[in-house]
């Protein structure tokens, strides 16, 4: 398992609890989350469930250790403690999903000269 392969998959994983956060879903079942990223996101369509397992288990460690989410380890659930906001960093144009928990840097490249990234604009209709 891989750093960069580790790191990738937070980046889906932060993308996926943001979606599924503005869509009102607040508690996530560990056990399902593999299954979910595959269905989601082409990249993990080819990729074994054991394998997203694994980059599960160490990509909520490191969210838990920073405070991100909240484990239950009784009924194998998670939730997030704050909402994330997705920001666009003005130097490599990485876009983060961070929480006001975490220090406000890019995930990359680690500068703090990060913006809202831009809002969807609206069709005319």
């Amino acid at each position: 398992m891989g750093k960069i392969s580790v790191s990738e998959f937070e980046w889906y994983l932060r993308d996926y609890l943001f979606r599924q956060y503005n869509l009102n879903n607040r508690q996530f079942l560990r056990a399902k989350l593999p299954m979910d990223i595959i269905n989601t996101y082409l990249r993990y369509r080819q990729t074994g469930q054991p394998e997203l397992e694994q980059y599960l288990g160490s990509v909520l460690e490191n969210l838990s250790a920073r405070h991100v989410i909240v484990e239950n380890a009784s009924d194998g659930t998670f939730e997030l403690r704050d909402p994330f906001v997705r920001l666009q960093c003005s130097n490599c144009h990485y876009i983060s999903y961070l929480t006001a928990l975490e220090p406000r840097k890019c995930l990359r490249c680690y500068s703090s000269d990060l913006s809202d990234f831009p809002k969807r604009k609206e069709r005319p209709q």
